[in-house]
Protein backbone atom coordinates (compact mmCIF):
# COMPACT_ATOMS: atom_id res chain seq x y z
CA UNK A 1 0.00 0.00 0.00
CA UNK A 2 1.32 3.92 -0.61
CA UNK A 3 0.24 6.81 -0.27
CA UNK A 4 -2.47 6.44 2.21
CA UNK A 5 -3.51 8.71 5.22
CA UNK A 6 -4.49 6.83 8.00
CA UNK A 7 -5.78 8.48 11.20
CA UNK A 8 -7.13 6.32 13.91
CA UNK A 9 -6.50 3.24 15.75
CA UNK A 10 -6.86 0.47 13.53
CA UNK A 11 -7.87 2.45 10.54
CA UNK A 12 -6.64 0.84 7.21
CA UNK A 13 -5.13 -2.10 9.45
CA UNK A 14 -5.37 -4.76 6.43
CA UNK A 15 -5.42 -1.83 3.46
CA UNK A 16 -3.61 -3.14 0.61
CA UNK A 17 -4.47 -0.12 -1.83
CA UNK A 18 -3.02 2.63 -2.63
CA UNK A 19 -3.90 6.87 -2.10
CA UNK A 20 -7.08 6.53 0.20
CA UNK A 21 -7.63 8.48 3.34
CA UNK A 22 -8.80 6.83 6.58
CA UNK A 23 -10.21 9.36 9.62
CA UNK A 24 -11.51 7.13 12.11
CA UNK A 25 -11.03 3.76 14.52
CA UNK A 26 -11.17 0.87 12.39
CA UNK A 27 -12.06 3.10 9.40
CA UNK A 28 -11.07 0.87 6.08
CA UNK A 29 -10.37 -1.78 7.69
CA UNK A 30 -11.85 -4.40 5.42
CA UNK A 31 -9.70 -7.43 5.00
CA UNK A 32 -7.42 -7.56 1.77
CA UNK A 33 -8.99 -4.19 0.66
CA UNK A 34 -7.31 -3.39 -2.84
CA UNK A 35 -8.95 0.16 -2.83
CA UNK A 36 -7.36 2.86 -4.26
CA UNK A 37 -8.41 6.44 -4.39
CA UNK A 38 -11.12 6.31 -1.27
CA UNK A 39 -11.87 8.55 1.86
CA UNK A 40 -13.47 7.14 4.57
CA UNK A 41 -15.07 8.97 7.62
CA UNK A 42 -16.21 7.78 10.69
CA UNK A 43 -16.01 5.11 13.02
CA UNK A 44 -15.60 1.23 11.34
CA UNK A 45 -16.26 2.89 8.15
CA UNK A 46 -15.85 0.93 5.30
CA UNK A 47 -16.16 1.33 1.50
CA UNK A 48 -19.49 -0.75 0.09
CA UNK A 49 -16.87 -3.32 -1.58
CA UNK A 50 -13.17 -4.24 -0.96
CA UNK A 51 -12.14 -3.19 -4.60
CA UNK A 52 -13.88 -0.21 -5.19
CA UNK A 53 -12.13 2.76 -6.32
CA UNK A 54 -13.42 6.66 -6.41
CA UNK A 55 -15.44 6.63 -3.93
CA UNK A 56 -16.51 8.79 -0.39
CA UNK A 57 -17.87 6.69 2.70
CA UNK A 58 -18.90 8.57 5.36
CA UNK A 59 -19.84 6.70 8.89
CA UNK A 60 -20.45 2.59 9.29
CA UNK A 61 -23.46 0.38 8.57
CA UNK A 62 -25.11 2.56 11.26
CA UNK A 63 -25.69 5.94 9.90
CA UNK A 64 -29.39 5.60 8.32
CA UNK A 65 -29.71 9.35 6.75
CA UNK A 66 -27.27 12.56 6.37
Amino acid sequence: ANYNTLVGSGAGLYLNGSYNVAIGSDANDTYSATNSNTITIGYSAAPSTASVSNEITLGNSSISTL
